[in-house]
């Protein structure tokens, strides 16, 4: 009786001994900023987060797959759905408050990361095999990035063009246009919707009853484009606007020359405001800093489901406890 015995309380332990839980897939929902030519505070941009306004944070959502490779390394494929914008008003810097541009943007994120273990605890309660683990992890990688900056029509651009096309303010003010094929810095070619970021970040994430898991990251990303919002480089003639606008560029006059309040240039209440000079918002003057890239943020939650497989081990060791071998269902030889 021992001889059958053993081996079936033997088998009891080995099966969740080699029960592999390398595969989790989930969503994650959260918030996300931008650093970039639009906003700031007080001064001209600074890098990171201490430029970034909380009024003009948006949202992300997404989903995930991650595998891990071992204890310390994990792999993910990530796809995320990300706002951002931003908006002079709510800078004090004076160039930029005058300026009094707003910009939004849909992203659509692509991305492929490796993870490392900082921290891990098997066992938070130290109550068994059920009770819930706790990971600390960084990562990085590579994204793809499909951008398409929209514009604000404020009071100021809704007053111009109603004067130039007819019509009320009102038939104008609040849209949002799509900016990229209007060429709005006098560009030959428009700079392409099509970009490339590095995700780079910190994560953790809780165990539950080997099922699932909560978790929450932050990523900050490095891009290759400072046209997140439309804005890098100088102010276009009109003429150029004209020519790349069409019939759209009474309206993107508006946006580009026109957002702002044409009084700070009246009996020189732009020096009084701190604005370099009468003509700074003219073509050729700076309209935003081409030295550096815009970037941008999110900090999110997940939830994910654990997919529990086999180990290799188990595969070539246990398979005949499910009578499915190679060749299909195994059939039981009998002997009298």
């Amino acid at each position: 009786m021992k001889k059958y015995l053993l081996p079936f309380f033997a088998t009891l332990f080995l099966v969740p001994a080699f029960g592999q839980y390398k595969i989790d897939y989930g969503i994650r929902a959260g918030a996300a900023n931008y650093l970039g030519d639009i906003g700031g505070k007080s001064d001209p941009r600074r890098d990171f987060i201490v430029d970034m306004h909380l009024p003009s944070t948006r949202w992300a959502v997404g989903a995930f797959y991650r595998k891990r490779k071992n204890k310390k390394l994990a792999w993910s494929a990530t796809m995320d759905y990300i706002r951002i914008e931003g908006r002079d008003e709510l800078t004090t810097y004076f160039p930029r408050r005058a300026r009094n541009l707003r910009f939004k943007n849909d992203m659509v994120e692509l991305s492929a990361r490796g993870e490392f273990t900082l921290y891990y605890d098997s066992d938070l309660t130290n109550q068994g095999y059920f009770s819930p683990d706790m990971k600390i992890y960084v990562f990085g990688g590579l994204a793809g990035l499909y951008s398409n900056p929209k514009g604000f029509i404020n009071e100021f651009a809704a007053d111009y063009i109603s004067r130039e096309q007819g019509g009320s303010i009102q038939d104008y003010y609040g849209r949002w246009e799509k900016v990229r094929p209007w060429k709005t810095e006098g560009q030959d070619n428009t700079y392409s919707p099509v970009t490339f970021a590095i995700p780079t970040g910190i994560g953790m994430y809780f165990t539950y009853q080997k099922k699932w898991r909560f978790g929450m990251e932050y990523s900050w990303r490095i891009t290759f484009t400072d046209y997140l919002d439309d804005i890098s480089t100088q102010y276009p003639t009109e003429a150029k606007i004209e020519a790349s606008a069409g019939s759209d560029a009474t309206i993107a006059k508006g946006y580009v020359f026109h957002s702002f309040d044409d009084d700070l240039f009246v009996n020189d209440r732009s020096i009084d405001e701190g604005i370099p000079s009468t003509n700074f918002y003219s073509a050729g003057s700076p309209r935003g800093n081409n030295l550096n890239n815009d970037n941008y943020m999110t900090f999110q939650f997940y939830v994910s489901k654990i997919v529990k497989t086999k180990s290799n081990f188990y595969k070539s060791k246990y398979n005949w406890m499910t009578s499915k071998g190679r060749g299909g269902a195994r059939k039981g030889v009998i002997k009298f």
